[in-house]
């Protein structure tokens, strides 16, 4: 019985070393993000940042580099910004938290949600391929 306990505790303290392993990256990039996006004290600065950081998440050469949406930066649908499929966000959605929390008022459209055919790179920038 004692060979089965010592067993039961070697495996679950793998499995939680290889658990903690996983999620380890995922809450120090957390902490990073938070930190980051904290120093921003202004409007100003968080909208400065959130322009910069679109430029590259948007930034593209081709069509089919593009096709993440970015929820959560209009009233949903075919308005909402579109970013390149490989980009990571992260930073992006600490600037937009960090723009919340200070009060700054959102973008918005329309609302009219257009009809779309996927994505499109115009003069360098993701966008969606609005249907003719």
């Amino acid at each position: 019985m004692e060979d089965l306990s010592t067993f039961s505790f070697a495996l679950r303290h793998k499995v939680g070393l290889a658990l903690l392993s996983m999620m380890l990256p995922l809450v120090v990039a957390g902490c990073y993000t938070n930190v980051f996006a904290s120093k921003f004290e202004s409007c100003e600065e968080v909208n400065a940042e959130l322009e910069e950081e679109l430029s590259h998440l948007q930034g593209c050469s081709d069509d089919t580099e593009c096709g993440q949406i970015l929820e959560g930066t209009s009233c949903g649908c075919t308005n909402e910004l579109v970013a390149r499929k490989e980009f990571d966000t992260t930073r992006f959605r600490a600037l937009q938290g960090r723009g919340e929390e200070l009060g700054c008022a959102a973008k918005t459209s329309d609302c009219s949600c257009p009809a779309a055919d996927g994505f499109v790179c115009t003069n360098g920038v993701c966008g969606w391929k609005y249907a003719q």
